[in-house]
Parts: structure tokens; C-alpha cells; sequence
């Protein structure tokens, strides 16, 4: 069986390669010269503060029955093990109400119509 011989690229080819390989090198100049600015300590307050400022609560009732009220916790909040669901229903029963998870408040309203992040 003949060896099979090494494809020759054209001209316009090997022409082409250097141009891209030197757009990309440009590229890559271009974002490593931007320089991200730094958040002073109020500023990563305020966003921590904006993160954590919707709570997602679980109120007590006398309607639904413990695995119910930990497997819908589950299933709404998929992060968190059923173990941890547990005992959020626990302190629910114990205290009136328990928070579930603090969160952005786009997360936090799906979290309460009961949808699957």
C-alpha cells in the first residue's frame, strides 16, 4: 500500500494563517491591557447587601404534612440537600416561620411560585 503524501496547502492559505495568528496575538494584547477596577469596601458591601437582601420564608400551617412541605423545598430549591429541607420545616413548625435561602430577588420570586432554578 502507497504512503500517503502530506497535503501541500496553497498560497493563499499559508497566507492566510499568519494574518489570523496575528489578529488573535492582538486580541489577546487588547485584554490583557484592560485593567478591571478594583470595588473599594463600600461598593462590595453594598453588592453583598443587594445579594442577600431577598429572603425566600416558610410559613407554618396545619394543612401540609412534614415531607411534603421538606420534598417541595427540595424540588423548588434544588441546592439544597433534603436533610437541610428537613429541618427548615422543622424550625417552620417550631417557630411560625423559617427562611429557606437568601438570594437576588429574581431567584427569590421564582423560588416562591415554585420553580426549578
Amino acid at each position: 500500500m502507497p504512503m500517503p503524501r502530506p497535503i501541500r496547502k496553497s498560497e493563499s492559505e499559508t497566507a492566510k494563517a499568519p494574518k489570523v495568528f496575528i489578529f488573535l496575538k492582538d486580541t489577546v494584547k487588547q485584554l490583557k491591557q484592560k485593567t478591571h477596577k478594583k470595588a473599594s469596601p463600600e461598593e462590595k458591601e453594598e453588592r453583598e447587601n443587594e445579594v442577600n437582601s431577598w429572603r425566600v420564608i416558610l410559613y407554618n400551617d396545619d394543612i401540609h404534612n412534614f415531607m411534603y412541605v421538606t420534598e417541595s423545598i427540595s424540588k423548588c430549591v434544588p441546592q439544597l440537600p433534603l436533610a437541610v429541607a428537613h429541618l427548615i420545616t422543622l424550625e417552620a413548625h417550631k417557630n411560625g416561620q423559617a427562611e429557606i435561602i437568601r438570594t437576588w430577588k429574581d431567584k427569590a420570586e421564582l423560588y416562591c411560585r415554585g420553580n426549578k432554578l
